[in-house]
């Protein structure tokens, strides 16, 4: 039996949330080794049954036969997903980041924006009560940004921080929410430190 068979049988089962026994069931099989073999590739399902079977689990019946779903899925997941980063460390580039600690899913008017996104896990209190120590918090790609953007920011070439943005003249503040902590400003001279913008706050994540 092809093995993608196999494993598709058992990738759209637990996909759907049944068991072997609920499988056989609802194709009228009486014991659920059928399945079993099945999915150990010892057999093979009837055309029928397999036909069946597509309907069943909503997928086109060639997919069914011939691609790897499971593989399938994982890409199709990553494509509409983006990193989540821990911290952003000084002088690396966002794309270049290799210390991921998971993927968060993207909306679909964002997929299809042409944006490119990356999200970061906050750390600390600074930016209490908007956003919470140990949010996720998406962030779409700029190096510009708003009056009063809360953005993703390095200053003097320091790890990212981050921090609502204002502006006044020719000086940038990074004004943190929590006023328990004091803002820091440049004055926009050459010798003041620069501050770069990472990118610009569009959604929270949050576990409840």
């Amino acid at each position: 039996m092809d093995m993608n068979i196999a494993e598709n049988i058992r990738y759209l089962r637990k996909k759907a949330g049944m068991s072997q026994e609920e499988l056989a069931d609802k194709l009228g099989y009486r014991s659920f080794t059928t399945i079993q073999k099945w999915e150990s590739g010892v057999s093979t399902p009837p055309i029928e049954v397999f036909t069946r079977m597509a309907a069943l689990f909503e997928v086109d019946l060639d997919d069914f036969a011939r691609t790897d779903l499971s593989s399938a899925s994982a890409e199709r997941q990553k494509s509409s997903s983006v990193p989540v980063f821990g911290k952003i460390p000084a002088g690396v580039p966002v794309e270049a980041i290799e210390d991921i600690e998971g993927f968060t899913p993207l909306p679909e008017d964002l997929i299809s924006s042409g944006k490119e996104f990356f999200s970061l896990r906050i750390r600390g209190d600074s930016m209490y009560p908007k956003y919470l120590d140990g949010d996720i918090v998406l962030f779409e790609r700029a190096d510009v940004c708003e009056n009063g953007d809360d953005c993703a920011v390095r200053i003097g070439g320091s790890d990212a921080t981050f921090k609502k943005i204002k502006m006044l003249g020719h000086s940038i503040i990074l004004q943190p929410i929590n006023p328990e902590y004091d803002p820091v400003q440049t004055d926009g001279s050459a010798a003041d430190p620069q501050v770069e913008i990472l990118g610009i706050a569009r959604e929270i994540r949050r576990k409840v």
